[in-house]
């Protein structure tokens, strides 16, 4: 189309990158502008270029939030789908007076006393619906986790429904989404809370529920029996562990367990006050060296003293001993070992202990030949607090990949991501880890388990 020229605009600020790392001569400049409208258009024009052409145009054209990128459009709509389950409660518009904390958080467990568990939306403890899934809002002052267990009885006992709750902690009110699988049949909802004193010990609450499935719809399950269809593998929210509440960890997307191949989005939203505090470094105008292979050298270097106090070695690795003199010699001294075991190896046909130099640090080496190549190509990542999605295999559930979510610059208390799986990859599993980098004694925390389908699946009908 044809662009008319309006005016020519000055320059606030503008600067080439000439820098090695990254994208070299990135021409860096800011227009003089007091604000940016819906539909504004700029042109660019570079002068004074090297090579065949010397004037390069470029147009900008600037759109609303309505036209972002794919990742952009689907962090709002989450964000908007997860605001609408609380828009048609009264406790959130102000209506329902609260509790006063300083009465109600006045418990303790020693005298077997649990906080008062308030229902908000469903008054009555015994009902009958058609609906195949439910929202149940609480409030619950004093309870620090809150935890909720579908059972579907039987005759002959009660059977408890795998991933059909999910609990939504939003400061001492709680809501319960609740997916009934079958038809026809009558449900058993009980809750476990723990309490400020004690939060990490959860104990049941007498509060529970008879819910009763109508046949006027087609519900996603005939049986949760054993064993379990390959719908019910498949079936339900994404389990999400109690400890997630305490670390004001709440996942907006996906809420379900089965997922289909393609671009799919997670977002994790941690509460503020549960957010590391952290300083971000100074920038120095140079890429900062990375402390990996350092913490490497440290830890084989104590490894080696302690094998040599308890003389599991008689000496250190020769390749890192400062007594052997310079570095050409110890390389030397290492090529001629090496060419020694070789040769007794060929000897034998076979690797024989004998043939093995014990003083040989075999790790040790390998990270030093890493670290020979990798060390100017490695950045470690300023933050604390990490993320990780994790995709096992479907029959090995061995490791494939991993991918880390990424903190919102404007938005610091979301982390997203996004996966893309093709067609072969149902039967795969999604995990979601929490871990601190500080905290190295810890085992990174699972906080969420997804499943992938197929795409001529139904996943709940």
């Amino acid at each position: 189309y044809d662009a008319i020229r309006l005016e020519e605009l000055p320059l606030s600020f503008l600067t080439c990158d000439c820098a090695a790392e990254g994208n070299s001569f990135c021409i860096i400049f800011r227009p003089q502008l007091s604000r940016i409208s819906e539909g504004d258009q700029l042109e660019v024009e570079l002068l004074g270029l090297r090579g065949s052409s010397q004037r390069h145009h470029f147009f900008h054209e600037f759109r609303s939030c309505g036209e972002l990128a794919w990742q952009d459009h689907e962090f709002f709509e989450e964000v908007q789908n997860f605001c609408k389950m609380f828009s048609d409660i009264d406790v959130f518009k102000g209506t329902l007076p609260a509790l006063p904390k300083t009465l109600s958080r006045s418990f303790s467990l020693a005298d077997n006393s649990l906080p008062d568990l308030r229902p908000i939306s469903h008054l009555s403890k015994d009902f009958k619906t058609d609906d195949m899934e439910l929202s149940m809002y609480f409030y619950c002052a004093g309870a620090a986790a809150f935890e909720a267990d579908l059972y579907l009885q039987r005759s002959d006992g009660k059977i408890k429904v795998d991933r059909s709750t999910l609990v939504f902690n939003l400061d001492d009110h709680f809501l319960v989404r609740v997916k009934l699988p079958c038809s026809v049949s009558k449900y058993e909802l009980a809750f476990r809370l723990s309490t400020t004193q004690r939060p990490r010990k959860l104990v049941e609450h007498p509060l529970k529920y008879s819910i009763r499935s109508l046949e006027s719809r087609s519900f996603p399950l005939t049986t949760v029996e054993d064993p379990p269809s390959q719908k019910y593998q498949r079936y339900g929210f994404c389990p999400v562990p109690p400890t997630a509440q305490l670390l004001g960890m709440t996942i907006l997307a996906p809420m379900e367990y089965g997922l289909l191949p393609g671009s799919l989005y997670f977002l994790v939203h941690i509460q503020p006050a549960c957010l590391p505090v952290e300083v971000p470094p100074e920038p120095v105008g140079e890429m900062r060296p990375t402390q990996l292979f350092e913490r490497l050298r440290c830890d084989h270097e104590e490894a080696e003293e302690r094998a040599l106090e308890m003389q599991v070695i008689k000496q250190k690795d020769p390749l890192f001993s400062a007594e052997r003199g310079d570095a050409s010699t110890r390389m030397d001294e290492m090529l001629r070992r090496r060419s020694f075991q070789n040769t007794q190896r060929m000897m034998l046909h076979r690797p024989s202990v004998a043939a093995m130099d014990p003083t040989v640090n075999v790790m040790r080496r390998l990270h030093h030949g890493l670290e020979l190549h990798l060390a100017e190509r490695t950045q470690d990542l300023p933050q604390m607090m990490h993320l990780d999605l994790v995709v096992r295999e479907s029959r090995s559930n061995q490791q494939r990949f991993a991918l880390r979510l990424q903190r919102k610059l404007d938005h610091p208390e979301f982390y997203e991501g996004v996966l893309h799986l093709a067609d072969h990859d149902p039967g795969a599993k999604i995990e979601l880890y929490y871990r601190i980098t500080e905290e190295t004694y810890r085992a990174p925390l699972k906080v969420g388990e997804w499943r992938v389908g197929r795409l001529n699946e139904a996943l709940d009908d």
